[in-house]
């Protein structure tokens, strides 16, 4: 039996990790729909032997959606499939988008915000951020 790995924390050093953004940001209700398909999604995976452990969170207030993985090998592109096409389904039924959102996310003013660089630009011009500014650029 595998052991629980309910945190990215509980992963071991080498596990995989993918950021996604998300606009609007994942919220309880909303996560609380996700990570159920999440989990029978990689249990699929962990009996095909495509991964050993993986665990999900919500980031900064929901604006990252973080699935990590662990294994010998990378997931496959056909297990990214799988991956954006339950995100796309789950995006329609939550009536949300949960692919596609801006790649660079930003906390402004104590919320959370996904962003293009040209928002950001004008944000900078503004002096409203800087480089002291809490980011993550997820930009493939």
């Amino acid at each position: 039996m595998l052991p629980d790995m309910d945190h990215l924390s509980d992963l071991p050093d080498d596990a995989r990790l993918t950021l996604l953004p998300m606009a609007p940001a994942l919220d309880d209700t909303a996560y609380a729909v996700v990570a159920p398909a999440l989990a029978k999604l990689f249990a699929q995976f962990v009996r095909e032997g495509r991964c050993e452990y993986w665990a999900s969170e919500r980031m900064a207030a929901g604006a990252i959606l973080a699935i990590a993985y662990s294994g010998q090998e990378e997931l496959s592109g056909c297990s990214h499939d799988k991956l954006a096409h339950l995100l796309g389904t789950f995006a329609q039924r939550l009536g949300r988008p949960l692919l596609g959102a801006p790649p660079i996310v930003i906390e402004l003013d104590g919320v959370v915000h996904c962003l293009q660089r040209k928002a950001i630009r004008q944000l900078i011009a503004q002096g409203r951020i800087s480089a002291h500014t809490a980011h993550w650029d997820l930009t493939p």
